[in-house]
């Protein structure tokens, strides 16, 4: 059963952000996933590949508590932080980066995080 005032497929364009899950498409996701729906489905409401879906929920998803989203907005976010910000600029963000501080990664911006 859908509660009242769900929007559903009724999502405006400017929320969705193109390239990267938002916390509120997070959110969207764990109520979805708990009610029972399935990932294509999810997917489908969402306007995002099914494999978007399917990664984020196998990347995200612990058996003691499922899928919780903002547990999943703070993983996200620290993924993105292993990335060297002039790495990213170039556009190859295959390079991972040492850890902030290391020796390995004092001459870029990743030694002052």
């Amino acid at each position: 059963m859908v509660p009242a005032g769900w929007r559903g497929d009724q999502q405006r364009e400017s929320e969705i952000s193109g390239r990267y899950l938002s916390l509120a498409g997070r959110e969207e996701i764990a109520i979805l996933h708990a009610w029972g729906h399935g990932r294509a489905e999810i997917a489908r409401r969402l306007k995002r590949h099914r494999s978007t879906i399917g990664r984020e929920l196998d990347r995200n998803t612990t058996g003691r508590d499922g899928y919780r989203a903002s547990t999943a907005q703070v993983a996200a976010e620290q993924r993105a932080k292993r990335y060297c910000s002039a790495t990213r600029e170039a556009g190859d963000r295959r390079t991972a980066v040492a850890p902030a501080g290391s020796s390995a990664c004092s001459s870029c911006c990743c030694s002052r995080a």
